[in-house]
């Protein structure tokens, strides 16, 4: 059979039917070898990024994918701060707690990570914080936001105008956006931190998340929002859930949430529709994350799961991994944080001993 021919069949295969063809012969075995295909195959399953050899990197993805599905190979670090700690954020290098001790810590990724730098500037519990490379923004129960310079951390300015908890904040290029304990959310312009909208829900507002101009929201309503921040108005409610809403997360295609009712719920955020229900956890659901395969939610229940975003199916449990409310969950492609009502941090390395070499999209 001419090499062209082969190639063509090889482009309608799956990997595993690559694999099993490059056993046939010498031929077999470089045709399936081909950059070209690996890199058609590489980025049907994952995001693009370039290299020099897709085989390698579909081979190192695949195994680290593995590793976040079973129980072996994951390093576990612990930190603390002095009180519970209700938020987290990590990026490539580093990653930021905030306390009921009142400070934010910066911590580096070493092994074990190392305390850089302690911000002081809330007069209460630091509930929530977000940062991007110019600026980070914390929240707090004493009612105010803190916009800090990044990266000399100098407070900017303090945004007061919520007043009960800053329960959470995101933002973008052009907002800021905090959600209070006073049942509202406030929009303010990220360049000169002015208000420009407020809206609001029946209850606290626990949880919101940006994408682009839109912002979901849950509330102890039992309501989720999906607004329009440019215009502040409501596009759709998400009704289901039968007890207060904790947290939520949208990525413009998916809003997935979770509450005290247990359940996490998917929702198509165009039609409003509960496309998928994931069961399991016996306590509220405090945090969720999620990428393009997997959800992860922490629980009062003390536990972590990992859950197929596709199908819904609990992957993994991490049973009692703290000994206390797990109260916030973050990740990136090789690790990730969860904090805890006690005051510890734990960091779990999926990629530890692994060549990490453009995993990171």
């Amino acid at each position: 059979m001419p090499s062209e021919i082969i190639s063509l069949i090889l482009s309608y295969c799956d990997t595993r039917t690559v694999l099993i063809c490059s056993g046939v012969c010498q031929l077999w075995y470089r045709l399936c070898c081909d950059y070209q295909l690996w890199k058609t195959l590489y980025t049907h399953h994952y995001r693009f990024t370039s290299c020099n050899d897709y085989h390698d990197l579909y081979r190192r993805q695949h195994l680290l994918a593995h590793r976040w599905k079973t129980q072996k190979q994951v390093r576990c670090d612990k930190v603390t701060h002095t009180d519970s700690v209700y938020c987290a954020q990590l990026s490539m290098d580093s990653f930021m707690t905030g306390s009921k001790d009142m400070t934010i810590k910066i911590w580096d990724l070493s092994h074990p990570p190392n305390c850089i730098r302690t911000l002081r500037g809330h007069t209460k519990s630091v509930l929530c914080l977000q940062y991007d490379n110019n600026v980070l923004v914390s929240g707090s129960s004493d009612t105010t936001l803190i916009v800090w310079s990044i990266p000399t951390y100098h407070i900017i300015t303090r945004l007061i105008s919520h007043t009960a908890s800053v329960l959470d904040v995101c933002l973008n290029k052009k907002v800021i956006v905090s959600a209070s304990k006073d049942h509202t959310i406030r929009v303010w312009d990220k360049s000169t931190y002015t208000p420009l909208l407020i809206l609001s829900h029946q209850g606290s507002v626990n949880a919101i998340q940006l994408h682009g101009n839109r912002l979901a929201s849950a509330s102890t309503d039992t309501l989720v929002k999906l607004w329009n921040v440019d215009t502040g108005a409501c596009l759709m409610e998400f009704r289901g859930h039968t007890l207060p809403v904790a947290c939520v997360r949208y990525n413009g295609h998916h809003i997935v949430s979770g509450g005290s009712d247990k359940q996490i719920m998917i929702w198509n955020p165009e039609t409003g529709r509960c496309i998928r229900t994931c069961t399991g956890h016996t306590g509220l659901v405090r945090s969720l994350e999620l990428d393009d395969h997997k959800i992860v939610s922490g629980s009062y229940d003390k536990s972590i799961r990992i859950w197929d975003f596709h199908t819904g199916q609990c992957m993994r449990i991490f049973p009692r991994c703290h000994s206390s409310y797990v109260y916030d969950i973050v990740f990136n492609e090789t690790k990730m944080i969860s904090t805890s009502q006690n005051g510890k941090v734990l960091i779990m390395d999926f990629g530890y001993g692994m060549n990490t070499a453009n995993l990171y999209t």
